[in-house]
């Protein structure tokens, strides 16, 4: 026998009570479409199902400078501090801060004019470019040597500014709301960020507990070159340290994102400059 409840699905009743319904019922109420029960439950609320193939895509922070594909990004003054497709966190020159979850460095093809159409090559070490006959200086280097200059992908927490409303900002630490995020720096923006960094977590306050111990305050500050060109560069400012219990919720909740251990950091050529 079979129950048509309110919402028009079908339930056919057995002697238990009420089962899966009957296939061929089920074409026939609705018009010849065959509707099949998913193997796996659904979650009230949540995510089912087979989930361990997904993949997250963490947004990226940045600076915004010059004239982005991105229509929201375009509408932006330059010097805007911004997560994702648009969304601002700090406006030109006000302060976001940051929790470091680890540095990797790493070196980045240094192309003379820029072509948004070409894909800068990269080398994970600097003895990694002399293998390949690259150049640290193109002045001095043989010619059609490609030039390498340091690179970074940071991996961090931005917190949510005030009043923000965003899918983004999740993560729960110390009564506020933060955003897991990548930010890539090159070029003059690792000129501002690697050297502060490096320092802090090689001879200064972060070495003994890492990266993770410690909050940054991001602010951006216009750069002027030799030619009379100029760009907005983030520049980084330890403000203040964490308590030994956010320091493990860290670990547990980013566990492979994590910065290595000071000792090791200062040793490895993907930190120091």
């Amino acid at each position: 026998m079979a129950k048509i409840k309110q919402d028009g699905s079908v339930e056919t009743q057995a002697a238990g009570g009420f089962e899966l319904p009957d296939t061929a019922e089920l074409q026939r109420m609705e018009g010849g479409a065959a509707v099949r029960q998913p193997a796996a439950e659904t979650v009230l609320g949540g995510f089912g199902g087979d989930t361990e193939d997904l993949e997250i895509k963490y947004p990226i922070f940045r600076v915004k400078n010059g004239k982005p594909k991105n229509r929201e990004l375009a509408k932006l003054p330059d010097g805007t501090l911004v997560l994702g497709d648009g969304g601002v966190v700090a406006e030109q020159g006000e302060p976001a801060e940051v929790i470091i979850l680890s540095v990797r460095r790493y070196w980045k093809e240094n192309q003379p004019v820029y072509d948004p159409n070409s894909i800068p090559d990269e080398k994970p070490t600097k003895q990694a470019v002399i293998d390949s006959g690259g150049t640290f200086d193109r002045r001095t280097a043989p010619p059609g040597a490609k030039e390498y200059r340091p690179a970074a992908e940071i991996r961090l927490l931005v917190k949510k500014p005030e009043g923000t409303v965003s899918s983004l900002f999740g993560f729960e630490l110390e009564g506020t709301e933060w955003a897991a995020a990548r930010m890539f720096v090159d070029r003059s923006a690792a000129q501002e960020m690697l050297p502060v960094l490096a320092q802090d977590i090689s001879t200064g306050g972060l070495r003994a507990r890492g990266f993770l111990s410690g909050v940054y305050e991001i602010r951006t500050r216009e750069r002027q070159f030799q030619n009379g060109n100029t760009t907005w560069v983030p520049r980084p400012r330890l403000i203040r340290f964490s308590s030994d219990d956010t320091v493990a919720k860290l670990k547990e909740a980013f566990g492979c994102f994590v910065s290595a251990p000071a000792a090791a950091a200062a040793a490895a050529d993907d930190v120091p400059l």
